[in-house]
Order: structure tokens, then sequence, then C-alpha cells
């Protein structure tokens, strides 16, 4: 019997696909840029991460552009001055359906830091396959200013996991490079929390929906299987906008 460890994106044309793909639901995105601002916070540039799914509906950045401009930031420091800064803004969005084609667009989450250069994801252990074991691991890591991984380990958040898993996603973590904020030109070191679902299921069987939840709502439910969220950004964003509609 075999198994195989998968994510699911979908990838929606139209604002009239993704309504009727989700029955009317809300649709959950992830948007990002490259962010440059000035040393008063003002926003310099905002240049575009690729995102699949929501730039097939070029409005949808459009008017988070057009929003982000009038945010508050607050810059790193150098030498206890504000200083110029390059980080990355990512923005978690839900489409609220308003009827017909049409979409609200409500911000749930914003934040800012570092970033990975590559996502590779990590091996599903031959032991934890035949034993059946699943899970979700929490990974806490810092890396320094070249964005080179300084130290790994479980992060509190994760109990009760096979220690294969734990080991596994620790390894992964350990291998990877992070892009760090710029402040003054200069790379800033950082600390990062990554989740990694480890799921089993049958070629062709529907992907779990409930394996790897978070056990308290807010800023990390939207994580996606090895992301990660920056714990000590430089840039501060000071407008509050969860939970607020464009």
């Amino acid at each position: 019997m075999r198994y195989i460890l998968i994510s699911v994106i979908a990838l929606f044309a139209t604002t009239a696909a993704l309504r009727a793909e989700t029955n009317s639901d809300p649709i959950d995105l992830s948007v990002s840029w490259d962010l440059s601002l000035d040393a008063g916070g003002q926003v310099v540039s905002l240049q575009p991460v690729p995102n699949v799914r929501a730039d097939r509906v070029p409005q949808i950045r459009d008017q988070l552009e057009h929003a982000i401009h009038d945010w508050r930031f607050v810059p790193g420091s150098s030498n206890g001055h504000p200083s110029a800064t390059q980080t990355r803004l990512f923005v978690d969005i839900s489409l609220i359906p308003t009827g017909g084609d049409t979409f609200r667009i409500r911000v749930n989450h914003a934040h800012t830091g570092g970033w990975l250069a590559h996502l590779t994801p990590p091996k599903y252990p031959t032991s934890a396959i035949t034993s059946h074991h699943e899970g979700k691991v929490i990974v806490q890591a810092r890396y320094d200013g070249n964005g080179k991984i300084m130290t790994a380990e479980l992060s509190e958040s994760s109990v009760g996991i096979d220690r294969a898993l734990v080991q596994a996603a620790i390894d992964n973590v350990r291998q990877r490079t992070y892009k760090p904020e710029l402040v003054d030109g200069r790379g800033v070191p950082g600390a990062v929390l990554t989740p990694f679902c480890f799921t089993l299921q049958l070629v062709g069987s529907a992907p779990p929906t409930n394996k790897c939840k978070w056990s308290t709502a807010g800023k990390y439910d939207d994580l996606a299987d090895g992301e990660s969220f920056a714990l000590n950004p430089a840039v501060k964003l000071e407008t509050d906008v969860e939970g607020k509609f464009l």
C-alpha cells in the first residue's frame, strides 16, 4: 500500500471561477511584496512577489497596493536612528462574496520580516510511514545577517510528536537560507517560526482537512506547510489592519 505527502493548491482563472469553486464561501489568499521604506517609514517601492492564485485577478493586488501606501510603518534602526529598510510584507486576506462575481477584500493578518530564499519540503521518515505516524511539528530557528541558520529547535507548541518527524523538520530548517531584512544596507539577524504538517494518505484519496490545525487562533493560522513567520521583524506595522475591509 503506497502513501504520499501532498499539498493541494487550487488555481483560479477569474473571480467567477473562484466563486463557483468555493460555493460562495470566503476564499483565503496570501499575497506578498518586497517592501522598501525610507527613514521616515514611507513606502518607497512595492515589488510584487508572484502568486499564481491572486495574480489571476489583478484587481486584488491593485486594491491592496493602494491601501498599503496609506499604512503606517516603522523602519529599522541603525546606530539608534531610523534608517531606510527593505523587508518583505506578507498579507493574508479573505475574499468575501457579495453577489454575482463581486467580492470584498478583508485583511486577516499582515506582517513583515525576512523570508525564505527557497522552499524544499522535508522527507517523510521511513520509520514514521511504517508506523503510520502523523502530526504537526513547529520549529523555531534563528539566522544571521547573511541569512544562514544558526539554531533550529522544536517549538514548545509541538508536543507528543514522533521523534523522527521532529528530526526531519529540524534537519530541513537547518539546510535553509533566508533573505534577511536590510537596514541601511546591512542584513539583520532574525528569528522565525515554521510549521510542518506530516500527513499520510492513500494515492487518489482526498487530502486531510484537520490534521495540522494550530492549537490557538491568531496570526499563525494562515501559514502554509513549511512557510515561516518572522518573530522579531525590523519593520513594524503600526496601522491596525486585522479584520478590516478595503
